[in-house]
C-alpha cells in the first residue's frame, strides 16, 4: 500500500495499492464468486435465503429490541 497526501486537500490521504498488492488482489479473486461456488447454490437460492435471514433478524429485534454491546458482553470481575 502506498500513501500520499492529497495535493488538493492536505487533510486527506490518497491510498493506492503497490504492484505487489495489485498482484495479490488479482490472485485472491472475488470472494462472492468463491462463496457462491462453494455453497453449491444458485444466486436465486442464496438471495432468497438472505431475505429469510433478514426477516428472522427483524423479527428477533422486534421481539427483544435492538441489541447493544452491554447485552452481549459478560462481566467476569
Amino acid at each position: 500500500m502506498h500513501r500520499t497526501v492529497d495535493p488538493a486537500n492536505g487533510r486527506q490521504v490518497i491510498i493506492a495499492l503497490t504492484d505487489e498488492g495489485k498482484a495479490l488482489r488479482s490472485r485472491a479473486g472475488c470472494f462472492g464468486d468463491t462463496l457462491l461456488e462453494a455453497s453449491g447454490q444458485t444466486p436465486a437460492v442464496l438471495a432468497r435465503l438472505n431475505g429469510e435471514i433478514s426477516q428472522l433478524r427483524a423479527a428477533v429485534y422486534d421481539h427483544i429490541g435492538e441489541w447493544s454491546v452491554s447485552d452481549t458482553t459478560t462481566d467476569t470481575a
